[in-house]
């Protein structure tokens, strides 16, 4: 499967409405993602470990649903490259 390439603000868009169902991560919010450097061609390009911020949530009960959906969206979505 081909994997489709998005910006990192679209990114960080689809990582957060695939977040927002979440009850341990209700209140958080995706703010960043960081681009591999010099990935394999089978690997994604971008890390998984995401930038977040939670405001009235606990970041220690949400990081691990926001790694899990980050690793998911690594299968199905890689990063263009700037244009």
């Amino acid at each position: 499967m081909e994997k489709k390439l998005v910006s990192s603000g679209q990114l960080t868009m689809i990582l957060n409405q695939r977040i927002r169902p979440f009850a341990d991560a209700q209140g958080c919010r995706v703010t960043s993602i960081s681009p591999m450097m010099n990935p394999n061609a089978d690997q994604p390009n971008w890390s998984s470990n995401v930038s977040f911020v939670c405001t009235g949530g606990s970041r220690e009960r949400a990081m691990p649903v926001i790694r899990r959906v980050a690793a998911k969206a690594q299968q199905e979505y890689n990063l263009a490259p700037p244009k």
